[in-house]
């Protein structure tokens, strides 16, 4: 009997070789995605130019509303002179236009039109510029370069009436937050269609009320949050003993005292996951991007997401099911790694109060990120661009990919997976660590985003350990990224 006991051991290496091996896919997934953002040439986008932009929208938006205010007889003392909110936002979005950027170009160089510069068509013909047409497939720079001629024609020569259609959809097709509507009007005034004019005006301003009103209810909603947040850490401090219990490592047991998988295996089966992610990403750059390149701008989108929508989705079915494999080959099931349905109410009440305890922590970690941006270069967050050019079905791709797909898989594999390997060899705040470097190395927003994630992967991880169960760390993960989806879309889609 003992020697059947022995023999699985020698067949099975050493978990901290398993370890490297998934520490080595780690860099090389962090290589990777500097590589894809860098590209041997300048960043398009930073973080610290889309904070330009996102700035610069919200001023013209409270400069829509004012005007829209003021046409329905209501009296606004900020209003006097009317132009201040939309100087700003000229000066925000010149700063994000420094770099060879579209959507901070054309925003540029329409409301300085709009302010009566008189540089607008030389901003605007930037588009056709060598060093933003740089890098770009073949078609995009043709529709830059068509693009930079229909303002030229806008701004600075006739538009026929028989443009006039054809011009509407391009603009209606870019990336202008509601800079759009001054373009819009300004061609309509350019054949004498005042009422059109008048009526993309209306709307706009109409949009902005709901853009601010909405953007206020959340932040509002946000902040008693957040206080209810710091209550909650507080109470984490004080139970912090009784909620973890021990803080050593749980070889026989694994984290918070609940059986699980042996590490070598937990090991494994991430490193499944890393290297089928990195894999079909390999495949996808090699087979689809040339296929990609050649769609119409308009319709490239729609099909890159969902392209990486099914690369979630394939990655983390073919992961799970080889963790359920070799949780099977040792008499076990995915129970053992927080996937379970277990007092259900109860842990999703946990998760939503876990998303209020990070919303004060991500104050700090996001105000320390922003000082970082400002002075290094940092790659804007993919998905960020994309909602700003997104239309209702793009949108509602990256929403599933974002708070439902993302939140699921992400927490199996970084925290009942690598989370719990790391906490049956590591003391627990050891774990937390390194699953929340981990966490935070994988995303494409270092190095100024890199102590946000780590903040988030942390809490997370502290969930896990209180609870046993995945079920808060996804609510809280699903909480948190369904708020900035909803941030994004009421600051850049309406």
């Amino acid at each position: 009997m003992e020697e059947n006991i022995n023999i699985q051991e020698p067949q099975r290496a050493p978990w901290w070789q398993y370890a490297l091996i998934a520490l080595a896919l780690i860099i090389v997934m962090f290589l990777l995605s500097v590589i894809r953002t860098r590209d041997g040439e300048p960043m398009r986008q930073t973080q610290s130019d889309l904070s330009y932009i996102y700035e610069g929208d919200l001023q013209v938006k409270l400069h829509l509303l004012q005007q829209f205010a003021e046409e329905r007889g209501v009296q606004n003392a900020a209003s006097q002179p009317g132009e201040q909110p939309i100087k700003q936002a000229k000066n925000l979005y010149q700063q994000a236009a420094k770099r060879p950027n579209p959507s901070a170009i054309r925003r540029a160089g329409v409301l300085t039109y709009e302010l009566k510069g008189k540089n607008a068509v030389q901003i605007l013909s930037r588009l056709d510029d060598p060093q933003v047409l740089n890098g770009l497939p073949e078609r995009d720079q043709e529709e830059l370069r068509a693009e930079a001629r229909m303002w030229q024609d806008i701004y600075a020569g006739e538009v026929t009436p028989e443009e006039v259609e054809a011009y509407r959809e391009r603009i209606e097709r870019l990336s202008m937050g509601p800079v759009r509507a001054f373009a819009l009007e300004h061609l309509y005034q350019s054949v004498g269609r005042e009422q059109e004019a008048n009526e993309v005006l209306r709307s706009a301003g109409v949009n902005a009320a709901i853009s601010i009103i909405g953007l206020g209810l959340l932040f509002l909603g946000l902040f008693a949050a957040g206080i209810l947040g710091i209550v909650f850490l507080i109470l984490f401090f004080n139970n912090k003993n009784r909620w973890l219990g021990t803080t050593e490592p749980k070889i026989e047991t694994g984290a918070a005292g609940r059986e699980t998988l042996p590490s070598s295996l937990l090991f494994q089966g991430f490193i499944v996951y890393i290297s089928v992610i990195l894999l079909l990403t390999l495949i996808a750059g090699i087979t689809a991007a040339p296929i990609l390149e050649n769609l119409p701008a308009e319709n490239r989108l729609l099909y890159v997401v969902l392209l990486q929508l099914s690369l979630s989705v394939i990655s983390g079915m073919f992961g799970l099911g080889v963790l359920y494999l070799l949780a099977r080959s040792v008499g076990k099931d995915l129970r053992a790694i927080g996937l379970t349905s277990r007092e259900l109410g109860r842990n999703i009440l946990w998760g939503a109060a876990g998303y209020c305890a990070l919303l004060p922590l991500l104050l700090i970690a996001g105000l320390i990120a922003n000082l970082i941006s400002r002075s290094i270069e940092t790659p804007a967050h993919p998905l960020i661009p994309m909602l700003m050019k997104a239309d209702a079905a793009v949108f509602l791709l990256l929403l599933v990919t974002g708070v439902l797909l993302a939140p699921f898989f992400e927490e199996i594999f970084f925290r009942g997976v690598l989370y719990n390997a790391l906490r049956t060899r590591f003391k627990f705040w050891a774990a937390v660590i390194i699953s929340g470097a981990a966490f935070a190395i994988v995303h494409p927003q270092l190095p100024a985003g890199f102590i946000a994630i780590l903040v988030i992967g942390a809490l997370f991880a502290v969930l896990f350990e209180i609870r046993g169960s995945l079920v808060p760390s996804m609510v809280a993960h699903a909480l948190n990224n369904g708020m900035i989806f909803l941030m994004m879309y009421l600051i850049f889609m309406i």
